[in-house]
């Protein structure tokens, strides 16, 4: 259910959804896998990845991300099951291989469009509630007092505790 959260509620998407995503899953597993695991084998040598057998392996998390987008669902989750069902004996020759572009390129792209999807508006009223100097020092005084305690009150932006903390003689 909670891969179908985003989609419209009683929709015949929601359903198809619903029953694509098993039939997807073992296909995945059943199918691609035993599949995935001779083409790549086939196109090793020595033990080593070439570049006909990334090749592969990038054309099958495509059209894992592809099938789950046809169906709905989140392009990532496609990739992320591609990842799970890539046969053991071939992840550390992959991972080996693949590790210095993923750390290099994807990562920072990842983050360049997680960023790019973020949409903060400074002038919103929960924008300010949450990054007020006042709600930042109640939320630091509920975190220090214990949760049944009321928020302590706020005076000039800073609790009586700061103060009193502050201005109080050293002994």
């Amino acid at each position: 259910m909670t891969a179908v959260a985003g989609q419209a509620a009683g929709g015949i998407g929601v359903i198809l959804s619903l029953v694509l995503l098993p039939v997807y899953l073992l296909i995945m597993a059943r199918v691609v896998r035993p599949l995935l695991g001779w083409l790549v084998t086939c196109r090793m040598q020595n033990g080593e990845v070439q570049e006909r057998a990334l090749a592969v392996v990038g054309a099958m998390t495509i059209a894992s991300a592809l099938a789950t987008e046809a169906m709905g669902l989140h392009y990532i989750l496609g990739a992320f099951v591609a990842g799970v069902v890539t046969p053991e004996n071939l992840r550390k020759p992959l991972l080996d291989r693949l590790q210095v572009m993923t750390v290099a390129l994807l990562t920072a792209f990842f983050f360049m469009l997680t960023g790019l999807r973020m949409l903060i508006d400074p002038a919103s009223t929960a924008f300010l509630e949450i990054f007020s100097p006042q709600q930042q020092w109640r939320l630091s005084a509920r975190s220090a007092a214990a949760p049944s305690l009321p928020a302590l009150p706020v005076k000039r932006g800073r609790p009586p505790w700061v103060l009193e903390r502050c201005c109080r003689p050293r002994a």
